[in-house]
């Protein structure tokens, strides 16, 4: 168990391939925009069309595993080791 946390630790740590960036940022602005439409109807106490209502936590869902997949993927180097991302000071 031990092993699977540092695995996802390293991985969540690693640099993230240039399309997989991308997927994070529609995946994360995909899920953003339905929770702000949801909230903005619900404090100016609009009612959603029902299908809204149906799938909606699909859309967030999809966004936020979508987001989580992609943050997941490593970039490696030519002799198939992970780059890790350089750390800040």
């Amino acid at each position: 168990m031990k092993k699977l946390f540092l695995t996802l630790r390293n991985r969540w740590q690693a640099k993230t391939p240039l399309i997989f960036s991308r997927i994070i940022k529609i995946a994360v602005g995909m899920s953003t925009s339905a929770i702000t439409f949801h909230t903005i109807c619900m404090t100016n106490n609009i009612d959603e069309p029902e299908w809204w209502l149906q799938a909606m936590p699909y859309i967030v869902g999809i966004g936020v595993g979508a987001g989580a997949v992609a943050k997941l993927t490593q970039q490696y180097d030519k002799d198939n080791n992970p780059i890790q991302k350089k750390k800040r000071k």
